[in-house]
């Protein structure tokens, strides 16, 4: 499980910036510049509920964010 969470928390920058997403743009459409940059940095992993959102609201697939769902 950890070396899954490593290579999650690798991977969430590159992933964002490929679909041109930017924390502050999290912001604005309603994700909290806080829990954007913690997976930004790597400092939290990407739960469920949050790749949804991701999904929901900044068009990146949830697969992308976490691989299991």
């Amino acid at each position: 499980m950890q070396a899954y969470k490593n290579q999650l928390m690798k991977t969430v920058k590159e992933i964002f910036e490929r679909y041109g997403v930017t924390r502050a743009e999290c912001q604005r459409r309603g994700i909290s510049y806080q829990t954007a940059n913690a997976h930004w940095l790597g400092l939290r992993v990407v739960s469920a509920k949050a790749a949804i959102r991701y999904e929901k609201l900044m068009g990146i697939p949830r697969w992308e964010l976490r691989p299991d769902l």
